[in-house]
């Protein structure tokens, strides 16, 4: 009997230790997982937000398949013709997508009027800038590496590889990518300058449309537009030619530079309305 009663001692006494620890690595998962998006949200640090801002719209993914439809379509009707794929010819919409989505991205808090919250919970219009900055670089990477993997690809199954084309577009993967950056950086500028993410995505569409009329007008200083100076560092990275890719290279970034900090003083002096509470 007293061998009995001690058994169920030692059950409950086991059975209420176990519960306890249940409840404890309940309690501890509890703690270490947030219940709700926004805790999640407040538990990433700065750049985390900033990706999870860009990409939480669908605006991005669209382009991102708009790129990699047009590569495809691109390639595989020129192959159909019987011709082999140009790099500049195949990468000819990322310009417009890149500068699109560089416009879109920097313009999301001006068109929903959370800038100056932004600003203010970065600590000041530079530290935004910087951060806005940094996300569209990422961006538009992602771009240039979704076109040139879809280049490269379908070159691989339908061109003809004697010819050279799938080494033209790996050689052309690295410069489509530093094109859509650039693009990308020259679109969120546009719209930063501008203080409208309408104006700026209508600045870059009108841009793309206009830079072949009044290239012929230029002369050799052309190759400074960032439109042609984007098409002749692919078409000079297709063909291997370093030392001129890298020229074009340069000039594409120092473009992209100048208008960045062209936007960077226009943001800096942009005022903060104080609203009295």
């Amino acid at each position: 009997m007293n061998g009995r009663i001690e058994m169920q001692a030692d059950l409950a006494g086991q059975s209420g230790s176990s519960g306890k620890s249940r409840r404890s690595r309940r309690s501890r998962r509890s703690r270490r997982s947030p219940r709700s998006w926004s805790s999640r949200l407040a538990l990433l640090d700065v750049m985390h937000r900033d990706a999870w801002r860009a990409v939480s719209t669908p605006g991005p993914w669209l382009i991102l398949a708009i790129t990699a439809a047009s590569a495809i379509l691109v390639v595989r009707g020129i192959t159909l013709a019987g011709a082999q794929p140009s790099q500049p010819m195949v990468h000819l919409a990322v310009p417009l997508l890149a500068g699109l989505l560089g416009s879109m991205t920097v313009g999301a808090d001006l068109r929903y009027g959370t800038w100056h919250l932004e600003v203010l919970l970065a600590g000041s219009r530079t530290a935004h800038w910087l951060r806005a900055t940094a996300s569209v670089l990422a961006l538009g990477l992602l771009v240039g590496a979704t076109s040139g993997l879809a280049s490269w690809g379908c070159c691989a199954l339908w061109a003809d590889d004697s010819l050279g084309s799938v080494d033209a577009a790996r050689r052309a993967a690295g410069a489509v990518m530093l094109a859509a950056a650039a693009w990308a950086i020259l679109g969120a500028s546009v719209t930063a300058i501008f203080g409208s993410q309408i104006a700026g995505t209508s600045g870059v569409v009108v841009y793309v449309m206009v830079e072949p009329l009044i290239e012929p007008t230029l002369g050799m200083q052309a190759t400074w537009l960032p439109g042609k100076a984007c098409s002749e560092l692919l078409a000079a990275s297709a063909d291997g030619l370093a030392d001129d890719a890298r020229s074009l290279a340069f000039r594409v970034l120092l473009v992209a530079s100048a208008l960045w900090v062209g936007a960077w003083l226009t943001v800096a002096r942009r005022p903060i309305p104080v609203v009295a509470t």
